[in-house]
């Protein structure tokens, strides 16, 4: 049985002075139908409520489970909780963090996510899966440093996708803001910080003339 898995905030429309707090709901991916909520305080992350989930899930008795979420749910330590538990798991990886295992997965198939033989013609997606072997502590004791002796190792199936159009719109969008930039600095205007940090990064300042 696959669940989805998603929270949501819920808000205080007329801005008393009240907690706010998260619902997190599992829903029958198939039915659509919910199966199980509950709520948590509002500045607990996402990422910290999987390993409640799977305890709840235990006490109802759910049978071959495949927990479905996006990437605010995914991390190194849900991912081994879910193995530990035997709980299947899908989850949407976060890309874009510099020495990242997603990251260098994704920068070592840059080429072959521009193949024509790895596109999906249905959904006009460039898709890569690669098998990578997750090394993990089984039983973790606080303070305890892991060894190979104490390590098991399971097969994990990373799948990448990657869709031009989003990267286009991606493309043209960071050249508008280029171009917002160029010409707020040709009228003498300030620059925000996000600006600012842009210009760090993308333009190349000529020392003699201050010109960019």
């Amino acid at each position: 049985m696959s669940l989805a898995l998603d929270s949501t905030s819920i808000w205080n429309k007329d801005e008393d002075n009240l907690p706010q707090i998260n619902v997190l709901m599992l829903v029958d991916s198939k039915s659509g139908l919910p199966l199980f909520y509950r709520t948590y305080d509002g500045n607990v992350p996402d990422v910290q409520v999987v390993r409640r989930v799977i305890a709840d899930n235990s006490r109802l008795g759910i049978q071959n489970v495949v927990l479905v979420s996006d990437r605010g749910y995914s991390g190194t330590k849900n991912i081994n909780d879910c193995l530990r538990n035997k709980v299947g798991f899908l989850f949407n990886m976060k890309c874009g963090i510099s020495g990242s295992l997603t990251q260098e997965l994704i920068d070592e198939e840059r080429v072959n996510l521009q193949d024509l033989n790895q596109m999906d013609w249905f959904t006009q997606l460039f898709q890569v899966t690669k098998k990578i072997s997750w090394i993990r502590e089984p039983n973790p004791v606080t303070g305890q440093r892991s060894t190979k002796k104490t390590q098991e190792t399971a097969e994990l199936y990373w799948h990448i996708y990657f869709d031009r159009q989003i990267a286009e719109n991606a493309r043209q969008g960071m050249f508008e803001r280029i171009i917002r930039i160029r010409e707020k600095m040709a009228a003498g205007k300030s620059l925000d910080e996000n600006e600012q940090t842009l210009l760090e990064e993308v333009f190349v300042k000529h020392e003699k003339d201050s010109t960019v």
